[in-house]
């Protein structure tokens, strides 16, 4: 639910714009490294997948 309330702030909305902004930002860059975090856990999960099936067929 905050996710959608900082989406839903138009730029320019009077004093609270740097707060909003700074937010805004805050949440691009968590959901940033999420991301990443996700990438990196996909890799390793494939890689230990990869290396139990060289297991199966060896």
């Amino acid at each position: 639910m905050e996710f959608l309330s900082v989406k839903r702030i138009s730029p320019g909305g009077g004093c609270g714009l740097t707060s909003s902004r700074a937010r805004s930002m805050l949440v691009e860059q968590i959901l940033y490294f999420k991301y990443l975090y996700c990438q990196e856990a996909r890799v390793a999960f494939c890689k230990r997948m990869l290396r139990v099936r060289i297991v199966e067929f060896a």
